[in-house]
């Protein structure tokens, strides 16, 4: 019976140390012969601001890899200078974490964009900020309502499973 126990243990001990060499194999072959490891997001893209951050304003940066630009507000744009919002527009102000701001997605393939391009007749603002929750929520549409709440046809909130956590 203590054989069999030991052989099992030996055949246990054994295959975990395949799976965990296989998983660290391609771990290292994954971050060697491609650019994840190397994908990072430039600090010049937040701006602290208190207890809180946000999207620096006008910048051109990196996020996950891809080359993203912000408006004077600090808003997702397609380009540098871009963003300027016709005198009476209307807008849907979206907001939300890495998914809303499209991080490692060029610009013009993010779902603001895909949603600007569909309504002809709002424009849309994409608010999302790397690393945004609940909180961070609340405190940008305030912002924004009393920065001119007649200028908005609507807000829509890209949430996510991550945006719930015990610290919001």
């Amino acid at each position: 019976m203590m054989a069999r126990l030991a052989r099992f243990a030996g055949y246990a001990v054994y295959t975990v140390g395949v799976f965990l060499g296989t998983i660290l194999a391609a771990e290292l072959l994954v971050r060697g012969l491609t650019d994840v490891g190397r994908l990072g997001t430039e600090r010049d893209l937040f701006l602290r601001e208190g207890d809180h951050f946000r999207n620096a304003p006008d910048v051109s940066s990196v996020a996950f890899g891809v080359r993203v630009y912000t408006d004077a507000n600090g808003f997702r744009v397609a380009g540098q200078r871009e963003g300027a919002q016709q005198p009476g527009s209307r807008m849907l102000l979206v907001l939300g974490d890495s998914v809303g701001f499209g991080v490692g997605v060029e610009h013009d393939r993010i779902a603001t964009t895909l949603v600007d391009n569909a309504l002809e007749d709002l424009d849309v603002e994409n608010a999302s900020v790397i690393g945004y929750s609940t909180l961070d929520y609340e405190r940008v549409v305030a912002e924004q309502l009393a920065r001119g709440a007649g200028r908005y046809a609507g807000i829509a909130l890209i949430y996510c499973l991550n945006d719930v956590s015990e610290f919001n």
